[in-house]
């Protein structure tokens, strides 16, 4: 269950993240939105006081669901034209 907040956290981000500008905006705005949601992800299943490595799997899974929610709403604005 406590895998949930990064993966639909980082989806709602990478949607967000098309949001902005530059693409350089883009990343950095979903690389720092991955890592607050895996911190509170952590906090809230309590894995961070078992190990600070989940850390690492719940911000790669954050990032994963948001460059792919990112793709895809590129790839249907692009086909919306």
């Amino acid at each position: 269950m406590a895998e949930l907040i990064p993966i639909l956290g980082g989806s709602l981000a990478g949607l967000a993240a098309t949001r902005r500008e530059t693409r350089r905006a883009r990343v950095a705005f979903l690389s720092v939105a991955s890592v607050i949601l895996a911190v509170l992800a952590g906090v809230v299943s309590g894995e961070l006081a078992e190990s600070a490595a989940f850390l690492l799997w719940d911000t790669a899974q954050a990032l994963a669901a948001g460059a792919l929610s990112a793709m895809a709403a590129a790839r249907a604005a692009r086909r919306a034209r």
